[in-house]
């Protein structure tokens, strides 16, 4: 970042982590201010 601008490859990194992030880590309202990883791994899911 030398000019102060990403590069396409920083960007795609960020917004890889931000996704993997939203997905598994966020805490979220309906699953009872759970992650999702959290709400899977506490045997929370119905099937």
């Amino acid at each position: 970042m030398e000019n102060g601008l990403l590069t396409y490859k920083q960007m795609e990194e960020l917004i890889g982590k931000y996704i993997e992030f939203f997905n598994n880590e966020r805490i979220q309202k309906k699953l009872g201010w759970k992650s999702p990883v959290d709400f899977r791994n506490a045997g929370c899911l119905k099937k």
